[in-house]
């Protein structure tokens, strides 16, 4: 909406509340402002004693919407004035100053001076203003702190103005150091979780008790609050304690918790995931380890008017989910990335190490779950192919059915993290073994949250593409194996056998680099580094190492290739080197095998695979044992000669032209040098 469509709105609005000949735009006020409202709206109809002034704000930016506020609480300060408002399309602060925070009103005064009823925050942006204006009285209180700090101040305020209006007390806008222990106790009576250091300070309290004054919050839309998620991360990105709120309420969707049912949260945090879960009659379990993060979790719960028991402690301590299996019948979990646990009682895993935090909580959750339960959790999409995931992913193939798989390929969702995620949902019931998953595969997105959505919503509607079950063995990266059928059957159309790569060739992976040297000798080898066959490489960067280090040595029957990069590089070594840890070594028994074996991976077919098989966001790799169950076609030996005399002759036609590219760019800078002489009329006249 333009500000011209929005200022006519407000106006018929004032002109209908106060009469037209009380409504003046743009009106010149008695005192010293300098600053002209859009609205005044005066006490009599000879407009000579201003009583609400408005700014309107399109409240595009938050310098904006600052802009704008500082100049309606300068025109109400330096004014009789004793009610100011900005408002927006779906914004409306309605306030008077009071000290050095804002009571707010849920509609416009009057002059009888009678709160009106409280409304509904009518949108997010709404609610951004509120907490904005809180922070800003706040820091004219204390001064400038750590947003998470004041943002932890405002949720525990908020959640004891709740209190006192539950409780159906009558106070001044105050309250006293004893009222405020007297509501944090009614509070720890209902929540074992809620621990808070010390007694908040009366003065902010206030604030938060005036700025919020004129809306009834636990009657207000959920997204209209989500805004109150961020407040203590400063970012609608999250942190390793709040989910961002896009990515909650897609988990959420997917797992679909029912009225009736109890939703466990086993790394809860702030419980944002829960408050979703909860929100059409389930109720809810959340486990944090964090005392901290678990206190600040029931203002949530208090905020949202949720049903959830936050419990504080180790998920994988027996005494915290005891009776959790006779109850819960949905897991929702975000557990933390990268952490390793190591505990003798994560199911289905008997060997003595530690694990990824992501397989210890979706394990754990699995055997707490009912027949007919199910889990919605996110993990790291390196969870659906890495070797140290094989245990668990065995065990859900045998034992579970897969009902979706949501893989998320270079898009980013998180700012605590920059790898890729995926979101699995699991069912504890026998299956068929060509029970269909649904998957959706989000590549490369330009919005992230848009393309999740649209990924959940086909899979909640049953029209996303699926994969049977049966063929998620070794692996669940549905990105390779959907790749990998389509490749299957060109590749079928176009040889005759096909067979893994591992078949064909001995594989292995290149040299560590452990005693390397600046200078050759007889006995050591080249230790070559991809960088080594890449364009502009001096003879300054080549090193060696010793022969008695090198335990893969590679010559002209071996082709190498990069595990590194997002481009292809291949290379058959001339003379025997030692190849560098990077390279993947694939050893054939003759060149003319590995000539017709790099001219494949270079070809759409080998390509494709191997761009399928690549992992990791910041650098891509391939992983070996991917790359020994690659697709290649599997030659006779007449026909692999054929093959590699046609490449060799295509490489022969292919230097021949490259020689004569080179003759005709020296013959072209020949020319160009001697342009001065044909412009003296010199010797190159002839």
């Amino acid at each position: 909406m333009v500000d011209q469509e929005l200022q006519d709105k407000v106006r018929v609005r004032l002109e209908d509340f106060y009469g037209a000949n009380r409504v003046v735009a743009q009106p010149k006020l008695p005192g010293e402002t300098s600053v002209y409202p859009d609205f005044g709206v005066f006490r009599n109809s000879d407009q000579t004693e201003p009583f609400f002034l408005v700014e309107c704000s399109s409240f595009r930016t938050a310098h904006r919407r600052k802009r704008d506020f500082e100049e309606i609480v300068n025109a109400v300060s330096e004014t009789p004035a004793p009610y100011g408002a900005l408002i927006g399309s779906d914004v409306e602060f309605v306030f008077s100053i009071t000290d050095s925070a804002y009571r707010t009103y849920g509609d416009f005064p009057t002059q009888e001076n009678k709160d009106p009823v409280r409304r509904q925050i009518q949108s997010g942006q709404e609610c951004e203003s509120l907490l904005e204006r809180t922070i800003a009285a706040r820091q004219d209180l204390k001064g400038t702190e750590r947003h998470d700090e004041a943002g932890e101040e405002i949720l525990y305020s908020l959640q004891l103005v709740l209190e006192e209006r539950h409780a159906d007390i009558s106070s001044p806008d105050t309250l006293t150091e004893r009222q405020i222990k007297d509501l944090q106790h009614q509070v720890e009576e209902r929540h074992e979780a809620y621990t808070i250091e010390g007694t908040l300070q009366p003065t902010i309290v206030k604030v938060v008790k005036q700025i919020f004054s004129g809306y009834t919050v636990r009657k207000t839309p959920d997204e209209n609050l989500h805004p109150l998620f961020n407040i203590v991360t400063d970012s609608q990105l999250g942190d390793e304690y709040s989910t961002p709120v896009s990515i909650a309420s897609e988990i959420v969707r997917l797992a679909q918790p029912k009225k009736g049912e109890i939703v466990l949260d086993p790394a809860a945090g702030h419980s944002t995931l829960l408050t979703h879960a909860t929100a059409k009659g389930a109720s809810g379990i959340g486990i944090e380890i964090n005392p901290a993060v678990a206190s600040l979790a029931t203002a949530f719960v208090d905020i949202f008017d949720r049903d959830i028991e936050i419990r504080v402690g180790n998920f994988f301590v027996e005494e915290i989910v005891s009776n959790l299996s006779e109850t819960v019948e949905t897991v929702v979990v975000d557990p933390p990335f990268g952490a390793r646990i190591q505990d003798k009682s994560i199911p289905y895993f008997d060997r003595d190490r530690p694990v990824s935090s992501e397989c210890a909580f979706l394990a754990k959750s699995l055997s707490l779950l009912p027949d007919g339960g199910s889990i919605t959790i996110a993990v790291p999409a390196s969870f659906l192919h890495k070797e140290r995931s094989k245990w668990l992913r065995r065990t859900i193939q045998d034992k579970f059915r897969i009902d979706s798989i949501i893989q998320v390929i270079d898009g980013p969702l998180y700012r605590s993290t920059s790898i890729d995620v995926a979101f699995l949902t699991v069912t504890k019931t026998s299956v068929e073994s060509d029970h269909p998953v649904q998957y959706s595969l989000i590549e490369k997105p330009d919005y992230p949250d848009k393309a999740l959505t649209e990924a959940v919503t086909e899979i909640v509607s049953g029209t996303a593409p699926t994969i049977p079950q049966k063929e998620l063995n070794e692996t669940f990266n549905v990105k390779l194996l959907t790749e990998e059928r389509r490749i299957l059957e060109q590749l079928n159309q176009q040889f005759d056998i096909i067979t893994r790569l591992g078949e064909v060739a001995e594989i292995h992976v290149g040299n560590q680099p452990k005693e390397l040297l600046k200078e050759a000798g007889d006995d050591t080898y080249q230790y070559l580094r991809i960088r080594d066959v890449s364009d502009g490489t001096t003879s300054n960067s080549i090193e060696y190492l010793p022969k008695q280090q090198a335990k893969i040595i590679a010559d002209d029957h071996c082709l190498l290739l990069a595990a590194l990069g997002e481009k292809l590089t291949t290379h058959i070594p001339s003379d025997s080197v030692a190849p560098a840890r990077h390279w993947i070594v694939l050893e054939f028994n003759s060149y003319e095998e590995a000539l017709v074996y790099e001219a494949f991976f270079q070809s759409s077919y080998g390509e494709e695979q191997l761009e399928a098989m690549r992992s990791g966001t910041n650098i891509p790799r391939l992983n070996v044992r991917d790359v020994r169950e690659l697709h290649v076609p599997n030659f006779d030996d007449t026909t692999l000669s054929k093959r590699a005399q046609s490449i060799k002759e295509h490489q022969e036609e292919i230097a021949d032209l490259e020689q004569e590219r080179k003759q005709l760019r020296q013959q072209r800078e020949h020319l160009t040098e001697n342009l001065d002489d044909l412009l003296r009329g010199g010797e190159s006249d002839e």
